[in-house]
């Protein structure tokens, strides 16, 4: 093999090695904007999560009140039937 020829093949090697380090570059680049993307989809879930849990204890809270002053309304239809009674 004279040294042009060698040359050549070195030449060929060195091309194709930069192609496939482009290639990898690219590919890393694609994985790593699609990392993002994710991350920001997840914390746009976590927040909508967050939301729903704060939700759900406003309701959970509001179902709690309106079932302890239903209570307290039925107690006191309770004392006044008593002391409706006892002032016959």
């Amino acid at each position: 093999m004279s040294a042009y020829e060698i040359l050549a093949v070195a030449s060929a090697y060195i091309g194709l090695i930069i192609t496939v380090l482009k290639m990898i570059g690219a590919q890393n680049k694609l994985v790593t904007v699609r990392l993002e993307r994710g991350s920001i989809k997840m914390a746009e879930m976590k927040k909508d999560i967050d939301k729903m849990n704060e939700d759900l204890k406003q309701k959970a809270n509001k179902d709690l009140v309106e079932n302890q002053l239903k209570n307290i309304s039925e107690q006191l239809g309770e004392i006044k039937q008593m002391l409706e009674k006892r002032t016959k």
